[in-house]
């Protein structure tokens, strides 16, 4: 390793940190180049560039292609940049020639990880129930101490109008049953 390769590494190491890219996957990235290197014959700044530029190429090309525009979360983004690299340290081959293009190998991924459920306090229907909820626990207390028609008529209304979409939604949620026998 020549004087000017471990200078180059020695900067690559820091720029990552400048751009938010955790140190494992820089770690990953810094294999890749030294695979690359130790295959091809050149040295990291003819292959790759002044490090400073190469390390926000790689916080722009890796974890936000996953993360921003397919929707994975920044850790499991992170844990599949991970899996590739090992998989690409292990194999000895280029990313082009093990996965082809970035952007088609992020979609696969991104296609191949399960949606993320919505909470359960963030459901339509869980929201609508707890309202309803709510407006029976106003409307009984205000019949028990006889409050005023005036606001017993519109939690009446508020409370047959949300239990009524609440059923519908619940209905269409519901998987058609089999009428053919």
């Amino acid at each position: 390793m020549t004087d000017l390769t471990s200078r180059w590494e020695a900067r690559a190491r820091l720029a990552p940190a400048g751009q938010s890219v955790d140190r494992a996957t820089a770690g990953m990235v810094l294999d890749e180049v030294d695979l690359h290197c130790a295959q091809s014959g050149e040295t990291p700044e003819d292959a790759f560039g002044a490090p400073e530029w190469y390390a926000a190429v790689v916080a722009r090309d890796r974890i936000p292609l996953l993360e921003e525009r397919h929707g994975l979360s920044r850790f499991r983004a992170a844990e599949l940049t991970r899996e590739a690299t090992h998989h690409l340290t292990a194999t000895g081959c280029s990313p082009q020639e093990e996965f082809g293009p970035v952007e088609l190998y992020a979609l696969q991924l991104a296609e191949g990880q399960s949606v993320p459920r919505t909470r359960w306090w963030m459901r339509h229907d869980v929201q609508a129930a707890a309202l309803a909820v709510i407006l029976v626990g106003y409307l009984m207390t205000n019949l028990a101490s006889a409050g005023p028609v005036w606001q017993t008529v519109p939690a009446v209304v508020a409370l047959a109008t949300k239990l009524a979409l609440l059923t519908v939604s619940l209905l269409r949620k519901r998987p058609a049953a089999s009428t053919s026998r």
